[in-house]
């Protein structure tokens, strides 16, 4: 009833092993190299790095997340006191 004969087997397994080959053969070839680069031409052609995204339009609002893994030991040995002291002067 459940049984699998070798050719059904061996037909389950060749297929993704053969796609697997000849894509990664695909990956390694120089000539697809040409494709991608005329493609991030493409993408590129125009753009201006001095210039943030959407230039010309409202401001972009920018925000983020400091996570705070550890903080040293404080000595106050090592620590200059700054009140009285005149600013610029060493």
């Amino acid at each position: 009833m459940w049984r699998v004969r070798k050719k059904d087997y061996f037909g389950i397994w060749s297929f993704p092993l053969i796609i697997a080959a000849v894509c990664a053969q695909s990956v390694n070839d120089p000539s697809n190299m040409s494709l991608v680069k005329e493609t991030v031409d493409r993408l590129l052609k125009g753009y201006d790095i001095r210039l943030r995204p959407d230039f010309g339009g409202p401001p972009v609002a920018v925000g983020m997340n400091i996570d705070i893994a550890s903080i040293d030991m404080v000595s106050e040995v090592n620590m200059k006191e700054g009140r009285g002291e005149k600013q610029g002067g060493v």
